[in-house]
This record gives C-alpha cells, sequence and structure tokens, in this order.
C-alpha cells in the first residue's frame, strides 16, 4: 500500500476528533442574536442562530491545512515503503478513538434531554485520544504485550467457571425492593400480575382454567407457586427471584450448550453475551425486563436443556438424550404451550432426519424394530405433558370445561385480538426494525435449506443436523413475532438466530488463517463488549456494576418513556382535572402521584414504596369478614397484593380483573373484561355463588349512572352490585359491599 494513503487517513481522524473537541467547546459560548430585535413578533420563531457553517468551514480548514503541514513535514518518510507498516498499527488507534468519539457525539444528539452519561463519556474519549498519542510508544508496547498474552493463553475449565460466574454477577440485582418499587409505580404490576395472579390461585387450591384463567399456559403459574414455597413463601420479592433466577440459569445454560457445540470460548462467550444484550437490552423492554416476565427467555426456559440434549445424542447416539429431549417438549408443553409446540416440532424434525438420510439411518437402527423404537420417544412427549396435567389438575382434566377454558385465550388471539400485521413497522416508517423483522426469518430458511442439503449429500459431519433444527425451531418460535409484530419483539424469540450468526461465523473463521481469525475475534468481542456496555437500557439495569448508587430514580441513567413523560406513574400523568372525580377513595383529592425527580435516593423510594403497598387495613377487613377457604370477590387495583396480604384467594376467574392504576387516583379503573362473553361470565359468576360480601374500591361509590364509564364490562357488574349489595364495612380504600 503506498504510504500516503494511511498517513492521509491519520490526518483525516485527527482533524475529526479535533473538529468535535471544538464543537464541544462551541456549545459553551453562547450564540449572538443580532437580527432578533429587528425582526416582527410573529416571525420570532423563524430566528434560530446557529453555527453550523462556522464549524463546517473549520472542519475543512482543519483537514486542508493538517494535510498539508503533515505531508510537508513527513516527506522524506513517505517515501519510504517501510513507512507503512510503521504507520498502520497508529491508524488503526486513531480510527479506534474517533469512532468512540462519533458515537458519544451521536448518542449526547440523541438523547439530549438527558446527555450526561454521553457528555462524561466524550471528555473520558477526548482526554484519552491525546494521551495515545503522547504516550504512543508505551500504549503500543503495552497492546503488543496484551495481544501476545490474549492469543496464546487457554481456556479450559477454569475459565469456563469464570465465564459462568460473570454472567451471575452481570444480571444479579441485589436491591430487589428498589425494583419492585419500579414495577409498582410505573407500571402497577399490570404485566408482572398476569403471572402473579394464576399462581396466587394456584398456591391457595384453584384449579388453572377451571376457577381462574391463566393465559400463557398451566405450568409457569404452578412452577412460581412451587419456587416460591421452596424459598419461604409466596410474595413479590420471591416471585421477581423465580424470574431472574431463570434468566440467570438459562444464559449460563447458553454459555455451557454453545461451549460445548462450537468448541471456542471465545465465540460461546462472545454469542452469549450479544444474546443477553439482544433479548434483555432493547427497548422493547424499558427499563426493565423483568417487569415485563413474558418478555424473558423463561418463557422458553425448557429449550435449552433440549438441545443440550440433542447434542449429547449426536455425539454418543446413545437414547437416553433422546429420553431427556422428549421430557424437556413435554415439559415446555405444561410450562408455555405455544412453545412447547415449537420445541416438539423441532423433536419431530431430528427424529425425522435420521429416518430419511441414509447414512444416519443405519447409526440408530437397522430394523424396522428399530426404528420403531427410535421414533416411539415422540410418544414421550404428550405422556410427559399429561402427568404434570394430571399431578397439577386432577379430575379436572377429564372435563371438556377444562380443555374449552384452555382454548379461550389462544382463540382470542388467533382470531386477531391483539395481533399487528408485520408490515405495520414499515408504514410507521420504523425502516430497520421492520427489515430486522423480515430478515431473520431469511436467515433461518437460509440456513435450513443450505445445511439440509449438504447434510444430504454427505458434504458436512452430522453435527450440523443441530444448525438444521435450530433453524426450524427459530422459524417455529418466530411466529411470536409474526403475530404481534411490535419494533422489538423479534428480540424476545433471538436467541436462536445469534446461535446460528454464531454458526456460520465459526465456519467462516476456519478457511481464516490463525493470526487473522484471532484478530477478528478480538475485535468483534470488543464490539460486543462495548454495544452492550453503552446500551441506554443496560446501563439502567441496577446490577453491582451500574454506574450510579441509586439506579432506579438517578436522571444520569433513568430513561424517561418515548414522549419524554416519567416512567413513574405514566398511565396517569396526562390526565387534566376535567377527567377526574371529585374525591378519591379516601374522600380527598390529594392523588399523592410521584415521579423519580422526587426521590433522591433509591432509599427514599423504597419507604415511599413500603408506605403505598402495605394495604393492611383492607387486608384486615378481607380477613375479618371471610373465611380462610373463601374466594374472595375484589373490584380494585392491586388486588392480587390485596389478597396475598389478606392470605386470601380471588373470586373471579378473569384475574387480575381490573387494570390497575394509584389507588388515590381519582378515576375509575378499566377492566380486563375485553368482550361480553368476559362480562356475562363474571357477572353468572356471581348470580350463581351470591358471596355475602363484594369488596371495592370505595371511589366506586360516586358512580350514580355510570356517566363517567367508558368501559361496559365493569359498569355490568358495578350495577349488579349496587342492586344486590349494600355498603356496609370500610377499610382504607376498600369498602365491603353486603348482600341485601
Amino acid at each position: 500500500m503506498n504510504p500516503v494513503i494511511p498517513f492521509s487517513l491519520v490526518i483525516f481522524c485527527v482533524t475529526v476528533q479535533v473538529w468535535l473537541v471544538l464543537i464541544a467547546l462551541s456549545g459553551v459560548i453562547p450564540l449572538t442574536d443580532a437580527v432578533s430585535t429587528a425582526v416582527w413578533p410573529e416571525w420570532q420563531y423563524f430566528v434560530r442562530p446557529e453555527r453550523d457553517a462556522l464549524l463546517f468551514h473549520c472542519f475543512v480548514g482543519l483537514a486542508l491545512l493538517a494535510q498539508a503541514i503533515g505531508i510537508w513535514s513527513m516527506r522524506h518518510q513517505l517515501n519510504q515503503a517501510s513507512f507503512t507498516k510503521t504507520v498502520m498499527p497508529f491508524l488503526a488507534a486513531e480510527m479506534v478513538w474517533t469512532a468512540l468519539m462519533l458515537n458519544a457525539a451521536f448518542k449526547v444528539i440523541v438523547y439530549h434531554d438527558r446527555p450526561w452519561l454521553a457528555q462524561d463519556a466524550f471528555i473520558f474519549l477526548s482526554a484519552g485520544a491525546l494521551a495515545s498519542k503522547v504516550f504512543w510508544p508505551e500504549l503500543k508496547s503495552w497492546a503488543e504485550c496484551f495481544y501476545q498474552k490474549i492469543t496464546t493463553c487457554s481456556f479450559g475449565i477454569k475459565a469456563d467457571v469464570a465465564a459462568c460466574l460473570g454472567l451471575v454477577v452481570l444480571l444479579y440485582v441485589p436491591d430487589d425492593r428498589a425494583v419492585l418499587a419500579r414495577m409498582f409505580f410505573g407500571n402497577n404490576f399490570q404485566h408482572f400480575d398476569s403471572f402473579t395472579a394464576p399462581a396466587w390461585a394456584f398456591t391457595k387450591g384453584a384449579v388453572l382454567n377451571v376457577d381462574v384463567m391463566t393465559e400463557y399456559g398451566i405450568g409457569i403459574p404452578v412452577m412460581m407457586s412451587w419456587f416460591a414455597k421452596l424459598t419461604g413463601g409466596f410474595s413479590y420479592t420471591h416471585l421477581l427471584w423465580f424470574w431472574m433466577g431463570g434468566t440467570i440459569t438459562y444464559f449460563i445454560l447458553c454459555f455451557v450448550f454453545l461451549r460445548r457445540w462450537l468448541g471456542s470460548f471465545a465465540l460461546s462467550l462472545m454469542a452469549t453475551l450479544l444474546a443477553i444484550k439482544f433479548q434483555m437490552f432493547h427497548s422493547g423492554v424499558t427499563p426493565f425486563i423483568f417487569t415485563l416476565p413474558s418478555a424473558t427467555v423463561v418463557r422458553y426456559f425448557w429449550d435449552i436443556l433440549f438441545f443440550l440434549s440433542l447434542l449429547g445424542h449426536l455425539r454418543t447416539l446413545r437414547k437416553r438424550y433422546l429420553f431427556r429431549a422428549a421430557v424437556c417438549c413435554g415439559v415446555q408443553i405444561f410450562f408455555m404451550t405455544t412453545s412447547g409446540y415449537c420445541l416438539t416440532i423441532a423433536f419431530i424434525a431430528y427424529l425425522t432426519a435420521f429416518m430419511v438420510l441414509e447414512h444416519l439411518r443405519p447409526l440408530v437402527c437397522e430394523s424396522i424394530t428399530e426404528a420403531v423404537r427410535f421414533c416411539s420417544f415422540l410418544f414421550v412427549v404428550p405422556l410427559t405433558t399429561l402427568g404434570f396435567l394430571v399431578l397439577t389438575q386432577g379430575a379436572h382434566l377429564w372435563t371438556g370445561e377444562f380443555w374449552s377454558n384452555m382454548q379461550e385465550f389462544n382463540n382470542y388471539f388467533l382470531s386477531g385480538f391483539g395481533l399487528m400485521p408485520m408490515y405495520e413497522t414499515l408504514q410507521n416508517h420504523e425502516t430497520m426494525a421492520g427489515l430486522m423483522g423480515f430478515f431473520i426469518p431469511v436467515v433461518y430458511m437460509g440456513t435450513f435449506l443450505v445445511t439440509a442439503g449438504l447434510l444430504f449429500y454427505r458434504q458436512v459431519p452430522r453435527e450440523d443436523l443441530m444448525a438444521v433444527v435450530l433453524s426450524l425451531y427459530g422459524m417455529t418460535l418466530y411466529h411470536y413475532y409474526i403475530g404481534r409484530s411490535a419494533p422489538t419483539s423479534y428480540y424476545v424469540v433471538c436467541v436462536p438466530y445469534v446461535f446460528i450468526l454464531f454458526f456460520w461465523l465459526q465456519r467462516w473463521l476456519l478457511v481464516l488463517k490463525q493470526d487473522r481469525r484471532r484478530l477478528i475475534l478480538l475485535s468483534l468481542g470488543a464490539v460486543i463488549v462495548y454495544a452492550l456496555l453503552t446500551n441506554h437500557t443496560y446501563l439502567a439495569y441496577p446490577n453491582i456494576f451500574n454506574v450510579s448508587r441509586n439506579p432506579i430514580v438517578d436522571p444520569l441513567v433513568v430513561s424517561p418513556i418515548p414522549d419524554g413523560r416519567s416512567y413513574f406513574n405514566q398511565s396517569v400523568s396526562k390526565l387534566t382535572e376535567d377527567q377526574k372525580l371529585p374525591a378519591n377513595s379516601l374522600g380527598n383529592k390529594d392523588e399523592g402521584i410521584k415521579y423519580e425527580k422526587d426521590f433522591k435516593t433509591d432509599a427514599r423510594l423504597d419507604q415511599y414504596y413500603d408506605q403505598e403497598s402495605d394495604f393492611g387495613r383492607d387486608a384486615a377487613l378481607i380477613a375479618a369478614l371471610t373465611k380462610p377457604a373463601d374466594a374472595v370477590p375484589l373490584l380494585s387495583s392491586f388486588e392480587i397484593k390485596m389478597l396475598i396480604q389478606a392470605d386470601r384467594r380471588q373470586f373471579f376467574y378473569y384475574s387480575p380483573i381490573l387494570l390497575a392504576r394509584p389507588m388515590r387516583m381519582r378515576t375509575f379503573p378499566n377492566s380486563t373484561m375485553y368482550s361480553l362473553i368476559h362480562a356475562r361470565r363474571t357477572l353468572h359468576q356471581l348470580q350463581e355463588a351470591k358471596p355475602e360480601y363484594i369488596f371495592m374500591e370505595k371511589v366506586f361509590l360516586q358512580a350514580p349512572g355510570f356517566a363517567n364509564f367508558k368501559d361496559a364490562s365493569l359498569a355490568s357488574v358495578l350495577n349488579y352490585v349496587f342492586e344486590n349489595y349494600s355498603p356496609d364495612a370500610q377499610g382504607q380504600y376498600l369498602i365491603a359491599m353486603k348482600r341485601k
């Protein structure tokens, strides 16, 4: 290469760095406004003085001047071919510094409403870029030494254990109370309670999808209940441990699987970190993934154990691994039905491949009898599911009511309720997200077709069947995004996609020379780590590495919702006074609405959470008027939190029956009864059981004629209550309505 080319690129990089620093410095100098006094008031909005032209001229002038001075001063060295080898390491370093500074400047602009972290990063990087030029010989020597050590060290069992422990530390959240406080004030436990409600009902002896509906399968709430018992009792803290512990375990198993499949420590760790970055830290789960349990990897937890079992069978051909894989499929169907179906399809494909491919068939069976025995492992799947259903559902398993209720939520979903077309993101001009949504299935299908073809012609080892099965499983699991094509929904089910990417990366690296392979791995690892550590959702994740001691309320890391409002109490912060009632359930106008800025520390938030989430008086009211075995009809936000405190299970089949909102609001909450069928079923429950007491928020007493209701389902239930019940005892927020 001509030495002038890398030298000119060095000049360009340094010019960009200096120019970025000039832009930053110019921001602290006030702009002069010479024309606003001469412009009519109605045209004042048009006066927007700026320095863009001046800064552009500075960039051009700096680049030309630096190039002229540089070429003149280095004219003798530039005539020597060896100069290229000397300048290339310096060019690489300058390109890295320039890219990092540009990225920091970009984030300052994008996060202009909260630029502090990006500004600090820019200052640090500017100082680093200057120091690297001053101390370049020392930096080069250190980098060469580091490169030699990292490329020659071997990664054994100690490195694997260290990586697993690192994943625990990366994902573990020490302050669970502060996290629950954020979920309480930000999301009102709404999504969390969609799992907590059936788990609590099961804990209190209810039959799921008979007494209380469960949207996401029988197994998750059952295992939540079992986990809570093992960890000391049913509480929101222990349930948070369930989701967090399941997620940590899943990603550790991902690393173990990739380590065994791909062999490379570096590839396995990078793939796991990229899967964590994609799956856990994206805008669809801001600010905290466990607020939305359905978006975590726990929804398909058993698939990683399934793939570990298949890998064991591929390498040893021992049938016990097939048995384990079949059990994983059965447990996953019980755990979350739709994900279990996807896993079972992958298992069927695996068994079929061994029967169809001529070079694989003799490995597992040499006669029709052995073939039947081999395929009979498929029957282990429904038997496993049936076993868990019998254990948890008892005699209700054999009733038509149970199976009809099992399909209810799926029927709504399949009929279009809550679905979004894939092209909607493109129509909304979210081009990158939309194209990514189409690109992922293309990768799956391409991998499936190419690898299956190579397997058929015996041009790849049989272990590549794992890529075929992963691709098919990824395509079936991708129905989550196809059905509900929100811009970030593909991240929820992206783990197989990451595995496939690194499968192809491994194949590509095998054809490269050793030195180039190491350089690519080191560069890719640095990019992945940088992408994770600079992701704002990760920066707000309250692990021990967080840059703030108060990551829940500190403006340095806290993200507002897209329209700029606080995450806390977002569901009610836009309500105007004319949309509110004269008084709340406490009989006053004080709604006690607070935002992150109202708390100086996470500890203060914890204290306020303890105060606002303590429904002791209402729980005591419920406990005093009902028996421990009673199912309690309760119309209130935070229904499940109250019933847990009262140690009573919920009455209504649709639970939680209301969309939670702050208890002191002067508004009526809306219901989760989305259809006429839901309302009729709820009314039928009340008419048939005729409970002695119905508990509801006192704010509902202000609803004569229900003129303020837009929720027809809730209005019909309240009509029934007022016709058949009258006020009796009171708690803090609740009133007990006694049957007339």
